[in-house]
C-alpha cells in the first residue's frame, strides 16, 4: 500500500538531513562538554597549533593516521617497479624488459583509472623513457 503524502509535507533534502546531523552531534558535543568529559584532553586550553589549520579537517585526520588511499599506494608501488627495471637494463638488458614494461604499464592504466583528478593521471613508460619517467613519478 502506497503512503499518501500530506499537502504541506515536503520531501527531505540532503541538505536538510545534513543539518539534522549537525544538530545531533552539536548536542552530543554539548552533553559531554557539559560532564567535563574533555578536560583531560592533551592541549586542553591551548591553541590550536597553526598545521592544523591548514586543508580541509578530513585530510589532516587521515594523514595523521598514515592512512593513504589506494591509488596513492600503487602510485609508490609503480615508482618502485619503474626503478626496479631500470637498474636492470642498466645492468644487463634482456628479453625479460619488455614484459616488465607491459607490467608497469597494466599498473600505470589501472592507478589512471583510480586516480580522483585527471590531471593526476600519467603516461605510458617505454624502455627508451624510463629516466624520464622515473622523475615524474618521484
Amino acid at each position: 500500500m502506497k503512503e499518501q503524502k500530506k499537502p504541506n509535507e515536503k520531501k527531505q533534502t540532503s541538505t536538510q538531513s545534513g543539518d539534522i546531523i549537525d544538530q545531533i552531534v552539536e548536542q552530543s558535543v554539548k552533553e559531554h562538554a557539559q560532564k567535563g568529559e574533555f578536560k583531560h584532553l592533551s592541549g586542553m586550553g591551548k591553541p590550536i597549533p597553526p598545521k592544523n589549520l591548514k586543508g580541509d579537517a578530513f585530510s589532516n585526520i587521515l594523514k595523521n593516521a598514515n592512512y593513504k588511499p589506494p591509488w596513492v599506494e600503487l602510485q609508490h608501488q609503480i615508482r618502485d617497479h619503474i626503478r626496479e627495471a631500470q637498474q636492470q637494463l642498466h645492468e644487463e638488458p634482456s628479453p625479460a624488459d619488455h614484459e616488465q614494461i607491459d607490467t608497469i604499464n597494466r599498473m600505470i592504466r589501472k592507478y589512471n583509472q583510480m586516480c580522483p583528478h585527471p590531471s593526476l593521471q600519467k603516461g605510458l613508460v617505454s624502455i627508451d623513457n624510463l629516466d624520464v619517467a622515473l622523475q615524474r613519478w618521484e
